[in-house]
């Protein structure tokens, strides 16, 4: 599966005199791309302050060295990637000074994250370390192709839970170009601006991903062409193994007559079809509807992550509020199962993991790794961070288990939190051994127990924990459909060290 669009790169000096030549590049980039001249600026402030920083931070005054900076066009528009082999990624010292006027260097790198859509941070071990920043292209919105009174918001949003209407003909095929703006409107029409993934609003990004292969669009058509409805797989990676089944919506006047259980069962197809091993969904818990749909098609509760969504959800200055961030509750489906799986469950959570991959129809091999085998590597650790400002969301995947990884990860915890991002998910591979044996120690900086997700990593099965930063949870609140959720749910509250 290949992502990569147009794509250039520059190698410069480690001289602070190079930081503005970067800029200008990076610059010239965007505007090719399509930013206007305002946000050029922003992109052009955000590099000159990460170079800079990253110049200062990494070597010492008279040290050679090459930075390497390359611009990419995404379908939700630049990534800008800055690597070097300087000194990794520390935070634990600036981050104090942060929130009271330092003007050092990581400060400065850690100042792009206002500006930027995304920010990744990644130590990569012997291959140094990377930042890459992301800036979302606007190109055209819904609001630019409908005026809002053609967009007023359906006032149905769910059928009757019992409601029982005749089925509809129709059929099921991949979403073509020129449909994505119907798509957008239906979305649109549906969920007003808070849904979560932004793209959806804008039909070149849902053309662009679809055509990159990070989206795979279907759509359910009545009669010559109206769209009933839209669904989507979503990958997260390249050479994903698992795809989210996601953007799923019907109109209205087509709901429950069968337009749904289509769309899904096509999807299931076409990922089975392509090999991947399973497909996951994400439903809410403000209602059990979604989640009452994916027990319908045999996708089962396997994590509950807490908070992910927003108390108040903002997209182009329209509001909806939440009595509390919303949590999501993962559900997951093998397709293709994988061969002779092995998995490391630490010891206090080995009876609840269990009970997921049961309640999954599958059984790994759950070892405990030998006394006498090797610990930890002597070598540095690999670790990604992704973070979504404006959700105040973070995930912090473990690549490589190294000599720091205690260290790095509570840095870069810390660093975190006085950034006042609100939820952090830290992934786990349960087929490293490492996590059996550190499992405890992350939780004793905070991070508690949410599930697994089976294939959703590089190395396998991800043990997925959570911290909640200063976030008040009221799991009286969060509803779920099935006794298996149910526990889930007192699980996690039993682990939530902030209901201590």
């Amino acid at each position: 599966m290949e992502y990569r669009c147009e794509y250039s790169e520059l190698s410069i000096f480690n001289d602070p005199d190079y930081a503005k030549i970067a800029c200008k590049y990076v610059g010239e980039v965007a505007r090719k791309i399509g930013f206007d001249d305002e946000e050029i600026r922003i992109i052009e402030r955000s590099v000159e302050n990460a170079v800079s920083g990253v110049i200062e931070y990494s070597f010492e005054p008279g040290e050679g060295g090459v930075i390497r900076i390359s611009c990419e066009l995404i379908p939700e528009g630049l990534k800008v990637s800055i690597k070097d082999k300087g000194l990794p990624f520390d935070f634990t010292l600036s981050a104090g000074n942060a929130e009271i006027g330092d003007t050092g260097p990581s400060a400065r790198i850690l100042s792009v994250q206002k500006d930027m859509d995304e920010v990744l941070l990644n130590n990569l071990g012997h291959d140094g370390k990377e930042i890459c920043l992301i800036k979302y292209l606007k190109n055209k919105s819904i609001l630019d192709y409908c005026e809002l009174r053609e967009l007023g918001r359906y006032t149905e949003l769910w059928p009757e839970k019992n409601s029982r209407l005749e089925e509809i003909e129709c059929i099921v095929r991949p979403m073509k170009p020129a449909e994505a703006v119907e798509v957008s409107k239906c979305i649109y029409k549906t969920y007003g601006y808070s849904y979560p993934y932004d793209h959806v609003y804008y039909p070149e990004k849902l053309v662009e991903l679809n055509k990159s292969g990070q989206m795979y669009s279907a759509v359910a058509i009545i009669g010559e062409n109206e769209i009933a409805g839209h669904g989507a797989l979503r990958y997260w990676h390249e050479n994903a193994r698992i795809a989210e089944n996601s953007q799923g919506v019907i109109k209205p006047e087509f709901r429950s007559r069968g337009c749904f259980s289509k769309l899904t069962e096509h999807l299931i197809e076409k990922a089975k079809s392509d090999g991947l091993m399973g497909i996951f969904g994400q439903p809410v818990t403000t209602h059990t509807y979604s989640q009452q749909a994916c027990l319908r098609f045999g996708l089962n509760e396997c994590a509950l992550l807490l908070a992910h969504i927003p108390a108040t959800v903002t997209f182009k200055k329209i509001e909806e509020e939440l009595s509390q961030r919303g949590s999501l509750l993962i559900h997951f489906i093998y397709l293709n199962r994988p061969p002779g799986v092995i998995v490391y469950p630490p010891s206090h959570h080995k009876d609840m993991i269990t009970e997921l991959y049961s309640n999954l129809g599958f059984s790994p091999e759950m070892e405990i790794p030998p006394k006498s085998e090797p610990g930890i590597a002597e070598t540095d650790s690999v670790v990604l961070i992704k973070i979504s400002g404006p959700l105040g969301f973070a995930r912090i995947d473990i690549e490589k288990y190294g000599k720091d990884i205690l260290r790095e990860i509570k840095a870069k915890l810390k660093a975190l939190c006085l950034k006042k991002i609100e939820v952090i998910n830290l992934w786990l591979s349960l087929s490293d051994p490492m996590t059996f044996r550190l499992t405890g120690e992350f939780e004793k900086m905070g991070f508690f127990f949410g599930g697994i997700l089976p294939g959703a990593i590089p190395g396998g099965d991800a043990l997925i924990l959570q911290y909640l930063n200063n976030v008040p949870t009221d799991y009286e609140k969060v509803r779920v459909e099935s006794e298996i959720a149910k526990k889930l749910i007192d699980y996690v509250r039993d682990h939530d060290p902030n209901m201590d």
